[in-house]
């Protein structure tokens, strides 16, 4: 009998480029608990705003924005319309054409839902 054993061993050298694999909770609008989607929001590069030269104020409406990395806007969905339903025909489409400063998770740009509220001008 020998007192010698095999042990495999994995050595971490650190550095590792493969992101962590994204909680699947983060396909969902406004989950981030604990900042397991991202560490900085996505921010629009411009005003979301609408030229309004309709009748009366509309009120804003409010989208939730899912952001690629690239920071353009993949997919758009209504959390709130607006009282003037041209107003928010128009804000949807200005949602869908904003470009964004996309989230960073880890400083990596990474896809991230976020909340844009269109105001009229």
């Amino acid at each position: 009998m020998s007192g010698w054993t095999s042990v495999t061993v994995a050595v971490n050298r650190g550095g590792s480029t493969a992101a962590a694999p994204e909680p699947a909770a983060c396909a969902r609008p406004g989950y981030n608990e604990g900042n397991a989607c991202f560490d900085k929001r996505p921010t629009p590069l411009a005003e979301p705003v609408v030229p309004w030269s309709g009748a009366g104020s509309p009120t804003p409406a409010i989208f939730w924005v899912q952001v690629s990395g690239a920071g353009t806007a993949d997919t758009v969905r209504v959390l709130t319309a607006s009282d003037v339903a041209a107003f928010s025909t128009a804000a949807e489409r200005v949602a869908r054409s904003l470009t964004f400063t996309p989230a960073l998770k880890a400083g990596r740009p990474v896809a991230a839902w976020t909340q844009v509220a269109i105001l009229p001008q």
